[in-house]
């Protein structure tokens, strides 16, 4: 047995006393734990730290619901990171979120759990009831325990007791405090003590079991938890489910036959859930003359539309119904418009409106020729079709839309024309190559191979099968040379495999193919970048941009290539003179703001991003730039509130938060950043820059920051996705 920092002679002191503690206490066993003669029939494991407020509220929590009872076995785990060698652990070895004291605190603890098990339930329940005071204050031990205590934590085994303690949270990569396993189940239920109550107490009934916490365990917690008699409302009273029968509420539905009646009844049983008095008035067709009129004064534009009677105000879950989307028109009429289940178009490919009464307003072109498509009206579906590709030339949905209304109808010339503009655009839309396929049948040409082996290659590409897809792709090129969706096949697969040579080999050959395909130009752009041809790289941008002036993602490509070289000047003018559809786009004012701050513009960079903020959702990066503008001017406060807006919303885009962090750290918001730096370990666990900050943040220890950082490199930025 070793000890760590201490001389010879109270080396052997120690190891007298902790062999005298071991001797004195051999008889004793853990609370439930490796005791033979006892099986407990709820295993609560709870990881923690012993610093951490939610933590130690868990804790008390379950120890209130364990106590006068052996039903219930409690295990502490405590979250940490052992950063030194197994073989020459020293306090310095481990880190914890609060720093050295929580390790200490952590130490201290399970050396209790081993060595005085009997006192170990009383330990954790003073350390809850008494935080601001010293351990050795509450601590129910006579002064000899102490003495003894104090010489175990002073030995090697105290840190080795430790590390094989944290080695729990570490093998479930547990980061959270608290995170509760209940019988090995991970609860995901709320740390508040009626929620664990009654998590242990349903184990508890169900195997028959009689704990002393159940017996005033309440009922419910929320009304979600009662279930009511058919026309009543379960709703939860001081712990107990109660039935409530509200006055009742007309409804008046407004809808279409157009419209899926099993979806319908689908609503309606949703919305009589939460408003179980409900009584339908009416249903209303809108292709009748009422419908007409009606639809016209609620100023509706989806279909179905619910009307509710005036009373339905006072009703329990008027905020739920609120949520949902009803509203209170001027005229004193709530109305909830559309569906409250999802997006009432795109979701289920059915029609919430009849065009048959030209109840048709203000919605998108292309969502009004799908309505007229569905009914029969070619014609006019055709129309509308063309006038929104004229105005959206991008896309592709509208034109495989319009390419199948085509081939529906016989028209296999312009199907296959429409299907070819999809390609040009999106040569990876594996659906596509599926109708082209179709298509081809029809015409009895011998393309139907070369479409269905770009189908197969895409398909596998999809999958990450790039080898794979790379054999299809092949296979059509041996048929036709040029097809250039097998070409560009080829390429990406190449890129993603590492093989950057052969890719550009490949995308040369489709843009020599197809030198007016912007999309085409922009890939081999972005190859040439990777490879370093920066200059390349930046005149191939140039014309791909002059291919497409409206597309966004070549013009941010084309500002990060001359951003790469310095030339932020000529990225930012490339920017201002880009077309007014870029400049609604958040991420490309995002970049344009970047630039600005890159050149010490911070009032620019300010009044751009807020103007755009203004009156558009802002993206993370946005947010973000437009925050470091401020920053540098002195607007903390607004600021920070784009900061923590940002943090809110942000994915898992490493670089960005980590960016995120270093800002809150730049303000001094030391929990923000935290929570940014634990994010990237939940998504990347073996990043070092996050390593680093999380150790100076932590601790101040800037050597073990600067050990951590050289674990991994920083990830390479990616340029935005190239189709």
């Amino acid at each position: 047995m070793k000890k760590t920092d201490m001389n010879d002679g109270l080396k052997y002191t120690s190891l007298v006393v902790l062999i005298t503690a071991m001797i004195v206490y051999s008889g004793c066993t853990k609370p439930n734990r490796n005791n033979p003669n006892h099986i407990p029939d709820i295993d609560i494991e709870l990881f923690t730290m012993p610093m951490c407020p939610y933590g130690a509220e868990a804790l008390k929590n379950i120890l209130d619901i364990a106590k006068n009872t052996n039903k219930i076995s409690l295990h502490v785990y405590y979250i940490a990171e052992t950063t030194g060698e197994e073989n020459n652990l020293s306090l310095q070895s481990f880190q914890s979120l609060h720093g050295a004291d929580e390790v200490l605190a952590g130490i201290i603890a399970v050396v209790v759990e081993n060595f005085f098990p009997e006192k170990y339930m009383s330990f954790l329940e003073n350390s809850v009831l008494y935080p601001e005071k010293r351990w050795e204050e509450w601590a129910d031990f006579t002064r000899s325990e102490l003495e003894m205590l104090a010489a175990s934590l002073q030995t090697e085994d105290a840190l080795y007791l430790y590390a094989e303690n944290i080695s729990e949270s570490q093998k479930k990569s547990i980061k959270r405090s608290p995170t509760i396993f209940i019988n090995g189940e991970k609860y995901e239920a709320s740390a508040q003590k009626d929620y664990l109550k009654r998590a242990v107490c349903h184990i508890s009934s169900g195997e028959n079991l009689i704990l002393p916490a159940c017996q005033n365990v309440p009922e419910c917690v929320s009304n979600s938890e009662c279930h009511a008699i058919e026309g009543a409302l379960g709703v939860c009273e001081d712990g107990k489910c109660v039935n409530v029968f509200e006055p009742p509420i007309t409804l008046t539905i407004l809808s279409s036959e157009l419209i899926d009646p099993i979806h319908l009844e689908q609503t309606e049983k949703k919305l009589k859930k939460l408003v179980p008095s409900i009584i339908e008035n009416a249903t209303v067709y809108i292709g009748s003359d009422y419908g007409k009129t009606l639809a016209k004064e609620l100023g509706v534009h989806t279909l179905p539309v619910f009307i509710f009677g005036p009373n339905v105000e006072s009703c329990i879950n008027y905020k739920s119904l609120l949520k949902l989307g009803l509203k209170k028109s001027p005229e004193e009429i709530f109305i909830l418009e559309g569906t409250p289940l999802a997006h009432p178009f795109r979701s289920y490919g059915k029609i919430y409106y009849d065009p048959n009464s030209r109840v048709v307003y203000d919605l998108p072109l292309d969502v009004q020729a799908s309505a007229l498509h569905a009914v029969g009206k070619i014609q006019e579906a055709e129309i509308l079709y063309e006038s929104h590709i004229e105005e959206n030339p991008d896309d592709v949905r509208a034109m495989m839309n319009l390419g199948t209304l085509f081939a529906e109808n016989g028209n296999l010339g312009l199907a296959m024309e429409y299907y070819k503009r999809v390609i040009k655009i999106k040569p990876d839309y594996r659906l596509v190559y599926e109708n082209l396929r179709r298509l081809c049948e029809q015409l009895d040409d011998k393309k139907c191979e070369v479409y269905a082996l770009i189908e197969n290659g895409w398909e596998l590409y999809n999958q990450n099968s790039y080898k794979e897809s790379i054999t299809q792709f092949q296979a059509a090129l041996n048929i036709d040379n040029a097809a250039s969706g097998a070409l560009v096949g080829i390429g990406r697969a190449y890129m993603d495999l590492g093989y950057y040579e052969e890719a550009r080999e490949y995308i040369e050959r489709a843009e020599y193919y197809e030198p007016d395909d912007s999309q085409i130009t922009n890939i081999l752009a972005g190859i040439l970048y990777r490879t370093g041809r920066y200059s390349e790289a930046i005149n191939k941008y140039q014309v791909a941009a002059g291919l497409d002036y409206d597309n966004v993602t070549i013009q941010i490509n084309l500002a990060k290539a001359l951003q790469t070289i310095g030339d932020n000047k000529t990225a930012i003018k490339s920017l201002e003179n880009a077309s007014e559809k870029c400049k609604a786009d958040p991420e490309f004012i995002a970049k344009l703001v970047e630039l600005y701050c890159e050149v010490k513009e911070y009032g620019s960079a300010m009044e751009t991003g807020n103007n755009f903020l203004d009156s558009n959702p802002g993206s993370v990066d946005l947010l973000y730039w437009t925050a470091i503008a401020e920053m540098q001017i002195g607007l903390i406060d607004s600021a920070r509130n784009k900061l923590i807006n940002a943090a809110s919303i942000t994915g898992e885009n490493i670089e960005l938060t980590f960016q995120l962090a270093e800002a809150f750290v730049e303000l001094g918001m030391k929990t923000y950043a935290l929570e940014m730096i634990n994010k990237i370990l939940d998504i990347f666990p073996g990043h070092g820059p996050s390593h680093a900050y999380y150790s100076l943040l932590v601790s101040d220890n800037i050597t073990l920051a600067l050990d951590h950082a050289e674990l991994v490199p920083f990830p390479v930025i990616e340029f935005r996705d190239f189709s």
